[in-house]
């Protein structure tokens, strides 16, 4: 505002410098004295906590009463004729007024941006924090559901192996702890690589294969440079077991192959049995349900699970996630 007095040609044609440069250094002085009485009323007003229009309101009284008292004091300081005309005083302070609102404004609507941003991002860490928590819970509700007849099952197989083949009764005891360690430990992890996964499947249909006497064959087809992706936990051991129940073992045997590969930015893990296929015994309902809902709480929309019939019988359970997501 003091620089305007500047820009006016007919103050360089008809003044000196040395009249210009203390005329400016006075128009200045004045202005920053109202400007700091202005910037003060605005300072003890702090962060009004009013809502819409009225939350402005504070700003336009602080501004004008700065003025005012910046003109007034002013007054006071250096008397002028101009300063004790009541009309001109009152145009400086509505100037003022107009030029402080306007600074004013914008930085409540500065603030008032800043605290929706920030609102927006506690929104977004509290959504990630639920979603976190609903996927643990899921994850916990998986471990859970280890078929009981399975185990008792395999206690038996083990039995009887230790009493017919006691090195065999040991290699499947082992894999029945590792199975059972990342099924039902009390501090599970909650970050899980496909290599992983894929060992714990392993170990799964191994102890089964164990009880069907050799009739179950494992194949896996991982594709080079997947092994460490970040695969969500016991997704493909619930698949698994969903496969021995209901395809697998009401055959009394059969074959199972787990592939995964690239698909663009998706990563396509799939478990394909040969058994008794779609239309033969239902089940797995409930272990099924859990797996999509988690999936959806991990990666959103993106991540499927679909069931199909395999070729030429059998089913094809294929999980889509996306490959650079995590899931922790």
């Amino acid at each position: 505002m003091s620089t305007e007095f500047l820009f006016q040609p007919f103050i360089w044609r008809n003044f000196s410098l040395d009249q210009i440069a203390p005329a400016w250094l006075a128009i200045a002085r004045d202005r920053l004295v109202v400007a700091a009485t202005i910037a003060i009323g605005l300072a003890l007003i702090g962060q009004p906590q009013r809502l819409g229009v009225l939350r402005f309101a504070p700003y336009v009284l602080a501004v004008v009463a700065g003025a005012v008292i910046g003109e007034a004091l002013l007054s006071w300081l250096t008397p002028r004729e101009d300063r004790q005309d009541v009309a001109s005083w009152l145009g400086r302070v509505l100037r003022w007024t107009v030029v402080g609102g306007a600074i004013a404004g914008m930085v409540h609507f500065w603030q008032s941006g800043s605290e929706l941003a920030a609102a927006a991002e506690e929104d977004r860490i509290q959504e990630a924090q639920a979603r976190r928590h609903a996927a643990s819970s899921q994850l916990e509700m998986l471990r859970r559901q280890i078929e009981p007849h399975f185990l008792f099952n395999t206690l038996a197989t083990i039995r009887r192996l230790h009493e017919t083949d006691p090195q065999d009764g040991q290699r499947v005891l082992g894999r029945l702890f590792h199975y059972m360690s990342a099924t039902l430990s009390e501090t599970p992890a909650q970050r899980s690589t496909l290599a992983d996964e894929v060992s714990l499947v392993c170990a799964y249909l191994d102890v089964c294969a164990s009880r069907m006497s050799g009739r179950l064959t494992v194949l896996t087809e991982i594709e080079p440079g997947l092994e460490s992706l970040d695969f969500p936990p016991l997704v493909l051991a619930t698949l698994a077991e969903n496969a021995i129940k209901h395809g697998v073992f009401p055959q009394n045997g059969g074959t199972i192959v787990i592939t995964a590969r690239s698909r663009g930015d998706m990563v396509e893990a799939a478990l394909l049995d040969d058994g008794v296929g779609l239309s033969g015994e239902g089940g797995g309902g409930l272990g099924l349900v859990n797996i999509v809902e988690r999936l959806r709480l991990l990666y959103g929309p993106r991540a499927t699970l679909q069931l199909r019939q395999n070729t030429p019988r059998g089913v094809c359970a294929v999980v889509c996630i996306p490959r650079q997501a995590s899931t922790t």
